[in-house]
């Protein structure tokens, strides 16, 4: 049954080429859209445009092991990044019902954050390309 409240951020879970990624602590989907002026002489001294391009990207972020439960996750960014290929994800919660979305993606970055003293972190972002698939999980 889908969540009848707001929306928990822990809830929601990134899976790449359908592994999911785990200890993450940030991810989200960036959505933007380019336009085109339309402005005419016609348009009462104000500004017309229509949508053109869509832009989405997802950028993600969470602390590494080497668990292997965990680590699969940290791993399949790595190898992801390293094929250079063009890979399933998406972003969803367990809960039947809820949101989902799903698409293609390429992995444009994928950094590894070793502080002095602290939580090995990583970092990357997606590049989305074609449609995006919205619906339920």
């Amino acid at each position: 049954m889908a969540t009848k409240t707001v929306k928990y951020g822990r809830n929601l879970t990134l899976k790449i080429g359908g592994t999911q990624i785990d200890n993450l602590t940030t991810n989200g989907l960036s959505q933007s859209r380019d336009t085109r002026e339309t402005t005419t002489k016609d348009s009462s001294d104000n500004e017309e445009s229509v949508g053109t391009i869509r832009r989405r990207s997802i950028s993600f972020g969470g602390l590494a092991s080497e668990a292997s439960a965990a680590g699969a996750g940290f791993r399949a960014l790595q190898n992801a990044y390293d094929s250079d290929a063009f890979l399933s994800w998406e972003i969803s919660s367990a809960t039947g019902g809820d949101s989902k979305w799903s698409g293609s993606a390429t992995l444009t970055k994928f950094d590894i954050e070793p502080p002095f003293e602290g939580n090995v972190g990583f970092s990357g972002e997606l590049k989305v390309t074609g449609a995006v698939t919205f619906g339920t999980a």
